[in-house]
Formats: structure tokens, C-alpha cells, sequence
């Protein structure tokens, strides 16, 4: 029985000052895990219970939100990690995350973004991060498939779509859709590249 042994990262979760957020977070993870909505105080706690401990991509995030609060809840995350551990190789280093961010199969995903908006969804084997010393903002409703690199002081616009193993180091316009080296718009008609 899982609830027992996680009963105690579940409760730490629950008195941070990041609740809100993870909860946020945790009905995010419902639609794409193939979960009706979860309404009931009791099946908040089960949810909560079951993404902590059957998914480490969750943990992961979990502990960032948590360490996003000072200091003192920065310890306390780094201390349930080496409990609870997270998922290996992943790592998370953004000082504003919008609410309902979804990782599928967060494995190997690098995301240092400067700012990412709400309702994004990163696979694995992401890479965002730095190039020239700067970094990326993610607008809100993106997603960004496997294996794609997303680099430099660029922005992707509201509810794009970067394909998979894309390379992005130009501004991506919302809503569009980009792949390939390097990534360029697969709208028809469009020849411009990120």
C-alpha cells in the first residue's frame, strides 16, 4: 500500500506554501493519465497521493514549486528529495512557472527557461536553456515534444508546438508549429526559420 509511505511527503505537500500550485499542477495530470476529475476532499488526497509517489516527474516539480518559496522550504525539498527521490536527469531551474505544467516522461529534460507560462507540456529529453548567457520564455499552452532543443533569450509564442528533436534559436510565433534542424515553421507556405 503506497498512501502510508508516502503519507508523509504527501502532508509536507500539503502544508507548504506551494499547495495551491502542486494542486494546480496535479489537475493537469488528470486528462493526459486518463482520470476523471477529482472533486472530493478524499480524492484530492489519493490524487495527490498517487502522482507523488508513481511519478517522479511530479516529485520533481513538486520540490522546485516548493523551493520557489525561500530559503527554508529550498532545504526542507532538498531533504524529502533524498527521501522521496525525484525523476534522475531531470532538473528544473526557472524562477516563474505558470500553473498546470505537465512532463511526460520527464526523463533527461534540462529546462532553464527564464519565465514559463501556463498550461505547457514538455516531454523528455528536452533541452531549454542558455545560449550567449540568456534564456528562453515559454508563453502559455506550449508544447514541446522529445528530444527538442529550445536555446537562447528567445520567445516561443502562446500555443506553439515544437516538434520533435526540433533545434529552436529564433522566436517562435504563436500558435505555430516547428520542426526540424534547425526548427523552421511547417505551416504551409511559411519558409522562415527559429
Amino acid at each position: 500500500m503506497l498512501t502510508p509511505m508516502f503519507a508523509p511527503l504527501v502532508l509536507l505537500v500539503g502544508v507548504s506554501p506551494a499547495a495551491a500550485e502542486i494542486w494546480e499542477d496535479a489537475c493537469a495530470w488528470e486528462r493526459p493519465l486518463g482520470v476523471r476529475a477529482v472533486s472530493t476532499r478524499d480524492g484530492r488526497v489519493l490524487w495527490l497521493t498517487y502522482l507523488l509517489a508513481k511519478h517522479r516527474e511530479f516529485r520533481t516539480l513538486a520540490y522546485h514549486r516548493m523551493g520557489q518559496h525561500g530559503v527554508a522550504w529550498l532545504a526542507v525539498a532538498s531533504l524529502a528529495r533524498l527521501i522521496f527521490r525525484g525523476q534522475d536527469g531531470m532538473t528544473i531551474d526557472c524562477p516563474s512557472i505558470g500553473p498546470r505544467l505537465f512532463f511526460e516522461h520527464g526523463h533527461g529534460a534540462t529546462v532553464t527557461a527564464e519565465r514559463i507560462g501556463a498550461d505547457c507540456w514538455i516531454n523528455q529529453n528536452v533541452t531549454i536553456g542558455y545560449e550567449n548567457g540568456r534564456r528562453p520564455v515559454i508563453g502559455d499552452g506550449v508544447y514541446i515534444r522529445s528530444g527538442a532543443i529550445v536555446v537562447g533569450g528567445i520567445v516561443i509564442g502562446d500555443g506553439a508546438h515544437i516538434g520533435g528533436n526540433a533545434v529552436v534559436r529564433r522566436d517562435v510565433e504563436p500558435g505555430d508549429i516547428v520542426g526540424g534542424v534547425p526548427a523552421r515553421s511547417l505551416h504551409a507556405g511559411s519558409a522562415s526559420s527559429a
